[in-house]
């Protein structure tokens, strides 16, 4: 299980959210480069070790759902809905 660091505010500070998602990040890069799970694996695995951690699990899904890029690690655009990452082009 990859390795989240605990929360440094608590759960009425407005700083907790990007404090979840900073303590976070190095453990979704290191289940990016040496996991071969699926995206769903990786998520629970994400969400385990954040409430092992003391971390709340609605909060985490929540944050994992928000985060920018997590449709590459959570598989949450399965109807190839577009994300906004690449402008469209116009139809012809």
């Amino acid at each position: 299980m990859p390795y989240v660091a605990s929360p440094s505010y608590s759960e009425n500070s407005q700083a907790r959210a990007a404090n979840l998602i900073q303590c976070m990040s190095p453990a979704r890069r290191h289940l990016e480069e040496v996991s071969h799970a699926s995206d769903a694996e990786k998520f629970e695995l994400l969400v385990a070790a954040a409430t092992e951690a003391g971390w709340e699990e609605d909060e985490v899904r929540e944050a994992l759902h928000n985060e920018s890029g997590h449709s590459t690690l959570m598989g949450n655009n399965p109807q190839g809905v577009s994300i906004g990452l690449v402008p469209t082009s116009p139809a012809s």
